[in-house]
């Protein structure tokens, strides 16, 4: 099940960051559902990071040299199949036998990986660099006993949710996992996060968990996050909120989400018309619809004028 089906009618983290970037944007993927689920390799890493060390990688992703369009190949293999057999007919003929057996071997293969997302070798490979730097690290404990945990709850008559990389109730500690380019990359200012630095975010979203937990088992928890770089070879560093800085930074979280609420109410979604270049605005849709290199810099570098709403 896909993103988007998983989270319908659920206001995510992810949801909220795209609502703040561009809220056409968001009305676009999340309530119109017009434009199509796309991944970066970012995210692609990211999510095959959590899924790893909880042990559900094979279950979410299949490892390809190069990716493809799997219900196309599918389609060719059934019509390679379906030709082959009318070839044979009656007739005994071992080496095209044995291409059948492989060919209906790669079909049921490929039937299997049709809802997979797909991740290249050299991707998986710095997966596995990443998990084994995190775990030589003493404070890892993603491993213990710590599965994911999803949370929802009612706020203004919408309902709010998230999935936890580790909850530990006795501890009264959540945790998130996050992949980054560099350690300083985590303090540069970030245009799309209101000129702040990436590591603001990852707070906040510590702070929007927290919410979380607090709302469905009534205690206040600390925060941590596991950063890994996917630098060569990877370095990793861990950060620590108290449950207080995170109860305090929910004010101001509070009111930007009251914010994007009462836009949706109103059925209202600027475009921000505030981009320095005209074009800058489509180049983010056209980015988000048709898909975008994951080497290209053209999303990073749509400059956005972050002004209050």
């Amino acid at each position: 099940m896909s993103y988007r089906e998983r989270n319908r009618g659920i206001i995510t983290w992810s949801k909220f960051c795209c609502f703040e970037t561009l809220p056409e944007l968001y009305k676009l993927k999340y309530v119109d559902e017009v434009i199509p689920e796309s991944h970066s390799l970012a995210l692609t890493m990211g999510t095959a990071l959590d899924v790893y060390v909880q042990d559900e990688f094979d279950d979410t992703f299949v490892v390809v040299g190069r990716q493809y369009d799997v219900a196309e190949k599918i389609e060719s293999l059934e019509k390679e199949i379906s030709e082959l057999k009318q070839e044979l007919g009656d007739k005994s003929h071992k080496s095209k036998e044995k291409k059948l057996e492989r060919l209906v071997k790669n079909l049921f293969q490929e039937r299997k990986n049709l809802n997979k997302q797909q991740i290249t070798t050299a991707a998986y490979n710095k997966v596995i660099e990443c998990v084994e730097e995190l775990r030589s690290q003493p404070l890892y404990h993603c491993e213990d006993g710590a599965n994911q945990h999803s949370f929802t709850f009612e706020y203004r008559g919408h309902t709010f949710g998230g999935t936890l990389d580790v909850f530990l109730k006795d501890k009264k500690l959540i945790s998130d996992v996050k992949t980054a380019a560099s350690i300083d990359g985590l303090y540069k200012p970030s245009r799309f996060y209101q000129g702040r630095p990436i590591i603001d975010k990852y707070f906040d979203q510590l702070t929007w968990y927290q919410w979380l937990v607090e709302k469905n088992e009534k205690i206040v928890c600390d925060g941590e996050l596991q950063v890994v770089t996917k630098e060569s070879p990877p370095r990793s560093c861990f950060f620590w909120a108290d449950s207080d800085q995170l109860y305090e930074n929910r004010i101001q979280l509070i009111e930007r989400i009251d914010r994007m609420v009462d836009m949706i109410d109103s059925n209202t979604y600027p475009t921000f018309h505030d981009i320095e270049e005209p074009s800058g605005r489509m180049k983010l849709l056209r980015s988000e619809v048709y898909g975008y290199s994951p080497h290209s810099k053209q999303k990073e570098h749509i400059p956005i004028d972050y002004r209050p709403f």
